[in-house]
């Protein structure tokens, strides 16, 4: 906790081979005499030409940095081997939230499930950028986001900028994110410039900006930015993309959708698609390139590619889920012998058992694929009315993954 007077984390010029996981770091930035934030990183500082360093697993929140200039939330300057994946952005205000880039060379880096959510400009400037990709980068290979949630923010999405006048092809991927729920005062969600930009299964969704989401520019005067759009469900289509004059626009209108993606919209995981959603196994594999390394599981936990197929968005559709209306238990039909509070859970969940007239009775935990993962219960006890906690772990001790479990009781 950084109490707004500092930041919290920092690695200076060069320092390689190392990870940072399973960590929260808030409240950073600088207070200044004055009450007005100053110009620091708000929480995570890493300087430039470091190698092989993965960010796992962490929380950056409730951090403030002012606008302008280089300033960040959080700023990376890594050359290769570089991975950030299973972390969370969440209720941070001020300029750039996630920087990555300036003045460094790397080869390909990847943004992997995270999620960007609640990030807000600050008060005293209305611009803000969630994501800022290679700004000021000079030869910056490939940049990969994927498999990544942008939701409820008010600001600008993404930026994707390189001011680069090397002989370098600079070449940013965004695959299967979804991003929603957005909003920017001046109706412009996605900043592409100066790269070659791909899109590829994508959900980008009622982000109340109007037809103006995706700006395609050359600022610099390049001729270098292009853009291509693949199997994307993306509202209004063609009409959401300003391409500027010298920019080149490729928009496969037999693979793209511009149409409601049918999302479950309740529990944790809101942004998952339900049944009869146009997004599913529309995504494509075979197009993507053969380095793009697809994650193994989605935002909820769930496989992420099943079979030779793969959805739109950073949710893979989970077929136990079969409707709203069909969701949870039906109390009217039968009556229920076992019951999960809370459902959904984050930590642990209280499962209440009422039965009776029974002899044997077993409680287990079984994932989608009806793999025994926990023993909760054996009772021989003719009438069992209790409660019993699970904290999301198998038998073994090791957390599980956030998805789906069912509770099974086995009795005669």
């Amino acid at each position: 906790d950084g109490e707004h007077k500092t930041y919290l984390m920092r690695s200076n010029n060069t320092i390689s081979d190392y990870s940072l996981s399973k960590m929260t770091l808030r409240r950073g930035g600088v207070l200044s005499y004055n009450e007005q934030y100053e110009t620091e990183p708000g929480l995570m500082l890493l300087y430039w030409q470091g190698e092989n360093i993965t960010i796992d697993s962490i929380t950056f929140t409730q951090a403030w940095t002012r606008y302008g200039g280089g300033n960040h939330n959080v700023g990376v300057g890594p050359e290769n081997g570089f991975i950030m994946r299973n972390c969370i952005f969440k209720d941070n205000v001020g300029s750039r939230d996630l920087l990555i880039g300036g003045f460094t060379d790397f080869d390909t880096l990847y943004v992997s499930n995270c999620i960007f959510d609640g990030l807000k400009p600050d008060s005293l400037n209305l611009d803000g950028l969630s994501v800022a990709l290679g700004i000021g980068n000079d030869n910056a290979d490939v940049l990969i986001v994927i498999n990544c949630l942008f939701t409820n923010n008010e600001r600008q999405t993404i930026t994707a900028s390189y001011g680069s006048w090397d002989n370098n092809v600079k070449k940013n991927y965004f695959i299967n994110n979804t991003i929603v729920n957005n909003t920017k005062n001046d109706n412009l969600s996605i900043w592409l410039d100066g790269a070659y930009h791909y899109f590829y299964n994508c959900i980008i969704y009622d982000n109340n900006t109007g037809p103006y989401v995706i700006l395609l520019t050359d600022v610099e005067h390049l001729l270098k930015s292009s853009l291509s759009i693949n199997n994307t469900l993306l509202e209004f289509g063609l009409d959401a993309i300003t391409v500027d004059n010298n920019c080149e626009l490729f928009y496969d209108t037999t693979t793209n959708l511009d149409t409601n993606p049918i999302f479950l919209n309740m529990w944790e995981h809101p942004y998952m698609i339900s049944d009869g959603s146009p997004c599913i196994n529309t995504g494509t594999l075979a197009k993507l390139p053969d380095f793009i390394k697809i994650p193994e599981f989605d935002l909820a936990g769930n496989p992420r590619v099943i079979g030779d197929s793969i959805d739109m968005g950073a949710y893979e559709w989970n077929s136990t889920i079969v409707g709203i209306n069909d969701i949870g238990p039906d109390y009217s039909k039968k009556e229920q012998f076992l019951r999960a509070s809370p459902n959904p859970f984050e930590w642990e969940t209280n499962i209440e058992v009422r039965v009776e007239n029974y002899e044997n009775i077993n409680i287990e935990i079984f994932d989608n694929y009806g793999r025994k993962l926990k023993h909760l219960l054996t009772s021989h006890i003719g009438l069992y009315n209790n409660v019993l906690k699970w904290n999301g772990t198998d038998d073994n001790g090791k957390s599980l993954p956030h998805g789906i479990y069912h509770v099974v009781m086995f009795s005669n």
